[in-house]
């Protein structure tokens, strides 16, 4: 595979969503949290990947499921900021419950999963598409971590290599769902 088609690939996935999020951003000011742009671009990225990739019924039940999470989070968010709905356990706890729990599976799922895919497409072994996706990382967190993103490239490969292990897990649960 050439360098060129790598470069593409890794701007498609890395700079797209980033582009997407500043133009929605700009579209909908400071009227919304920045949290429901952020998913709205997922929502908007993954539907583009979709389309690109013509991914089969099964996979799109996965990528619904995917969906799921984040809108599961902003009905909680919206109950409990809006109308007053008294959990307190959650409620004391919600930020902690989101950073470590919601965010990290929701965007490592769905980050993980369209370049897997497109590695597939593409014809790539595992560990390949393993350090594609791990560069693809470090090169979408240099931009506001700066070198100080390095850091993180273990964290990303140990990512890389749970999701290349999982990766079905996602299908199977739909498929059991749906049975």
């Amino acid at each position: 595979m050439s360098p060129i088609l790598w470069l593409k690939i890794a701007f498609f996935i890395t700079l797209f969503p980033g582009g997407i999020y500043l133009i929605i951003r700009r579209i909908l000011s400071s009227h919304r949290k920045s949290i429901t742009v952020y998913l709205i671009t997922l929502v908007i990225v993954a539907i583009v990947n979709t389309i690109i990739l013509k991914i089969n019924f099964n996979r799109y039940i996965e990528i619904i499921l995917i969906l799921i999470i984040p809108f599961t989070y902003y009905f909680f968010e919206y109950v409990i900021r809006y109308k007053r709905f008294n959990i307190l356990s959650f409620k004391a706890n919600k930020t902690i419950i989101y950073v470590l729990v919601f965010f990290p599976i929701f965007e490592e799922v769905v980050y993980r999963f369209f370049i897997f895919k497109y590695c597939s497409v593409l014809g790539f072994s595992g560990i390949q598409a393993m350090i594609f996706a791990t560069l693809c990382f470090e090169f979408s967190h240099i931009y506001y971590l700066g070198f100080k993103a390095i850091n993180k490239l273990f964290f990303s490969f140990i990512q890389s290599m749970l999701f290349l292990v999982f990766q079905s897990l996602l299908l199977k649960l739909s498929n059991l769902l749906c049975k």
